[in-house]
Order: structure tokens, then C-alpha cells, then sequence
């Protein structure tokens, strides 16, 4: 009985590692998405419009604004000139701490921000 309790408890790790995993892979693809989709819809500009809505330009890109992780979102803006940041608010601290330490391709300094459960990415359009 304590060998299947062992076993049974070794495979909701499993599929709980695995179930994080997938979420992660799904929020690297959607910032991807998100960073391309940018790109090219504000191609022909040097800068962002002083008047860029990050939700219109979302549902622009058809991007759901949800993240995959339970009352998680996604947040686009402008900072500056030609500088745009990606939120995903309300990650479990923990996700957000393991999103906040892996390497964000094209960023502007390769790295994300982990604070309060928000990540925050900035990228150069």
C-alpha cells in the first residue's frame, strides 16, 4: 500500500512539472507572437504612434489577452519612441520567478522583470 502511495504521489509531480512546462512553452510562443505581430504592424513607422493601444493592437494580432495560468494576462504598451513592453500580470510567484530567469530572445537586454507576479519584458520595435 505504501509503494502505490509513493507511486501515485511521484506522478502528480510528474504531471504537475509537466502541466507548468507546457504553460511556460505556451507564453514564450505568445510573447513571440506578440513581439513579431508589433513588428510588423508598425513596420512603415521609426517609432510607435504616441497613440498606440496595446489592447487594440492585441486584438489586432487576434491575441487573446488571457495567460495560460489562471487569472494571468497579457499587457502591451509603449514605453518610448520605438521601445514597447509586454506584461503577464498575476503569475503565481513562483512562475514568475522561473519566467523571470530564463533568457527572452530579442529583448532589449535579453531578460525579464519579476515583480509583485508581473513579468515585464521591454523590446525594440
Amino acid at each position: 500500500m505504501a509503494i502505490m502511495g509513493l507511486i501515485t504521489a511521484a506522478a502528480f509531480i510528474l504531471i504537475r512539472g509537466g502541466l507548468a512546462s507546457q504553460k511556460r512553452s505556451v507564453i514564450d510562443d505568445d510573447v513571440a507572437q506578440i513581439v513579431t505581430g508589433v513588428r510588423t504592424l508598425y513596420a512603415d513607422y521609426d517609432n510607435l504612434p504616441a497613440s498606440f493601444d496595446g489592447t487594440k493592437t492585441l486584438s489586432a494580432l487576434s491575441i487573446d489577452t488571457n495567460a495560460p495560468y489562471e487569472g494571468a494576462t497579457y499587457e502591451l504598451s509603449r514605453e518610448s519612441g520605438s521601445v514597447f513592453v509586454v506584461k503577464i500580470k498575476k503569475l503565481p510567484e513562483n512562475e514568475c520567478t522561473v519566467l523571470s530567469t530564463k533568457t527572452w530572445a530579442e529583448a532589449i537586454d535579453g531578460t525579464a522583470k519579476c515583480e509583485s507576479g508581473t513579468i515585464t519584458i521591454k523590446y525594440k520595435k
